[in-house]
């Protein structure tokens, strides 16, 4: 309710706990799959041999594309005109 921006919490599988809290406080919350108990980021480095990135800027572009997605849909679900 009200007028935005709305507070978007993204975390790792691993902190999965207070991505509920968050989310039982009102939050939208994007839990994605790159942390150590969790990581779904060697498709990456298959996908892309010839790429010379680490384990860390894989986590981070796998967390990216959530961002925008989470903007677009969350304006989509208040849209501007309705404020």
């Amino acid at each position: 309710q009200g007028d935005g921006p709305f507070p978007i919490f993204m975390t790792q599988t691993n902190h999965r706990r207070l991505g509920l809290i968050g989310l039982s406080r009102g939050y939208l919350v994007c839990i994605y799959p790159g942390a150590d108990i969790d990581d779904q980021t060697d498709g990456f480095r298959k996908a892309y041999p010839d790429a010379d990135w680490g384990l860390i800027a894989r986590r981070a572009w796998l967390g990216s594309p959530a961002t925008p997605t989470a903007t677009v849909r969350s304006s989509t679900l208040c849209p501007p005109s309705s404020r």
